[in-house]
């Protein structure tokens, strides 16, 4: 009796999951579901492919990182598929509860924090490495979106403001200048959108152009990276020099699966420098469809935050392109030697939790929001 009542209730759960997998199937939107998996797949690859050179370089088991990798895309694909079903006030109420868990983060961090490589970034807890600022960065572009357009008069802007100072000298004390760079970008770019006066526009331009100087005089290896890619006859330009050998190597099909031989001389290979790895062992080929990939889905935001008329939907989606776009073109740029060093993550592709998660929030709100829309086309339809 009590196994009939156990089959009976997996057969209800079964046809609940199969429902609710049958509605957002409906719902969702395919072509960035599409975009999600295939990047997934290429990113596993090149994961299988880098990662045993830096297992055998610290002494970690076998298949360590791909392993790894393979647990946060399915975490990450989870997190598609919630975010992708919340309503917009679930969005906001989640996006504030987040900023606000990363903000105390990173005060602890930036007191209490133990420093890795020269800076104060990660969150240590049960063994695993949290970065509060990776999620911190996705969130932001919604509650600022959100302080735009709910907080009444020039109040709006002094607390938008008071978020982004708060935000960007708690990374500074870590010190971290690529993501001080991508916060700007999104705030300047949102308050851009609204429609702030030129003279407003010029100020953001000249306090960011400040703050980059300051980070130039106080943070020494600040200043190295960046003379390093103006001068790199006189500075060390080991890691960029073998970046760009991986694309001469490869040229258009690549030199083959595993026979790379530029990731046994680049020590973040799996993370940083990913798309050297991908140009080396597969080649332009490989390179120009991560690309169009990622443009693709910047692409697909730039245009709902375009003809999107709800004013909070819109700086939101811009924030979110502004974010994404950024990144992955700030990680090209430096694997290319257009840009310094900056150690910014490639979106998808390059190994780490937090890049990995954070990003797929930002895919599940877009997709969301896709999702709002079509729902209430639909409404106007039947009405």
């Amino acid at each position: 009796m009590q196994g009939m009542r156990l089959g009976a209730n997996a057969i209800d759960l079964f046809r609940l999951l199969s429902v609710f997998f049958n509605r957002w199937y409906r719902s969702v939107d395919k072509p960035l579901l599409l975009s999600f998996f295939t990047i997934s797949i290429i990113s596993l690859t090149l994961i299988s492919s880098a990662g045993p050179v830096i297992e055998s370089r610290v002494m970690l088991p076998k298949d360590y990182f791909l392993l790894r990798h393979l647990t946060y895309l399915c975490i990450a694909l989870g997190i598609v598929v919630v975010y992708s079903m919340m309503n917009e006030r679930l969005i906001i109420g989640t996006s504030f509860l987040l900023l606000f868990t990363c903000i105390v983060l990173l005060v602890y961090i930036a007191f209490w924090g133990v420093g890795v490589k020269g800076s104060k970034r990660w969150f240590f807890f049960l063994g695993l490495s949290v970065q509060p600022s990776e999620f911190a960065k996705t969130v932001f572009s919604i509650v600022n979106a959100w302080v735009l357009c709910r907080v009444r008069g020039k109040l709006r802007y002094v607390v938008s403001t008071a978020i982004y100072i708060v935000l960007v000298s708690l990374l500074l004390l870590q010190p971290d200048l690529s993501m001080f760079i991508m916060f700007s970008l999104i705030w300047g770019s949102q308050l851009f959108v609204y429609g702030i006066s030129y003279i407003s526009i010029l100020a953001i331009m000249a306090f960011f152009l400040v703050g980059l100087l300051l980070c130039l005089f106080l943070f020494p290896y600040t200043k190295e990276r960046v003379m390093t890619f103006f001068d790199p006859a006189n500075h060390d330009h080991f890691q960029i020099w073998n970046s760009i050998r991986s694309f001469k190597t490869g040229k258009i099909l690549g030199i083959g699966p595993g026979e790379g031989v530029v990731k046994l001389l680049l020590p973040d290979c799996h993370t940083d420098f990913i798309f050297s790895v991908a140009a080396e062992e597969f080649g332009a080929m490989l390179c120009m469809l991560i690309l169009f990939i990622l443009g693709y889905i910047a692409t697909r935001a730039w245009f709902f935050a375009y003809s999107e008329s709800d004013l909070f939907k819109l700086l939101s989606a811009s924030g979110l392109f502004f974010q994404f776009s950024s990144q992955f073109m700030i990680n090209v740029g430096v694997a290319l030697n257009l840009l310094p060093t900056t150690g910014v993550a490639l979106p998808f592709l390059s190994y780490g939790g937090s890049s990995l998660v954070s990003t797929s929030i930002m895919l599940g709100m877009l997709m969301a929001f896709y999702r709002m829309r079509s729902l209430e086309r639909r409404i106007k339809l039947d009405a």
